[in-house]
């Protein structure tokens, strides 16, 4: 059986909801084997709608989906805590040393002139 998968996002899929005529993201139709592929640019509840067509109402399908997605891991966040932690006690600390004072630079070496022995 041909079966069609529809990504919808919330407002989409209310309008659906409504029976009022949709608009989608991304879909495959028809097929009775596919592959979809979507990347979401913003933060929303996304619907996956398959629509056997009409007719099906009482038909078993069977459908199998993999997802993957990728997300914000905590250790990196936690990282740059760490990293943001480091970066004021080295601020502080490159602070607090330029109040003690000025470094006077040590004192120059007296120049003497070269000395030259004629050739014998």
């Amino acid at each position: 059986m041909l079966v069609s998968l529809y990504v919808l996002t919330s407002a989409q899929f209310a309008s659906y909801q409504a029976k009022n005529p949709f608009n989608y993201l991304s879909s495959v139709t028809n097929v009775a084997s596919g592959s979809l592929s979507y990347t979401a640019n913003i933060q929303d509840t996304y619907t996956l709608f398959f629509d056997h067509g009409a007719g099906l109402a009482n038909a078993t399908e069977t459908v199998y989906a993999l997802r993957s997605y990728t997300t914000h891991t905590s250790y990196r966040l936690y990282f740059g805590i760490l990293l943001l932690g480091a970066a004021a006690v080295d601020f502080y600390y490159a602070y607090r040393s330029s109040k003690r004072g000025t470094i006077s630079a040590p004192p120059a070496p007296a120049m003497t002139p070269p000395s030259f022995s004629p050739p014998s």
